[in-house]
């Protein structure tokens, strides 16, 4: 698995070596892998491979958090999350 930051878009591709796509009808598994990349991602694409398996490609594009960025996101830290009320 790898990832690129190009301009304002993450993009993370993976190899699986599994039984790739066509495989996957027959899994008892939930079904919800790929249907939750797809809602998740701005792009994604999946390849066949020749010798087996898949080559997937996941793009996020990157937006600016709402109010600007968070105090301390350039160190990597971000600012803990307000208290949730009645929990």
């Amino acid at each position: 698995m790898t990832g690129d930051v190009d301009g304002n878009a993450l993009t993370i591709h993976a190899i699986d070596a599994g039984l790739g796509i066509s495989g996957a009808r027959d899994s008892q598994g939930l079904g919800l892998g790929i249907p939750l990349i797809a809602a998740l991602t701005d792009d994604v694409s999946f390849e066949p491979l020749s010798e087996g398996g898949t080559d997937v490609r996941m793009t996020f594009v990157i937006r600016p958090r709402r109010g600007g960025r968070a105090k301390g996101a350039a160190a990597g830290t971000y600012p803990s999350q307000p208290p949730v009320p009645g929990v």
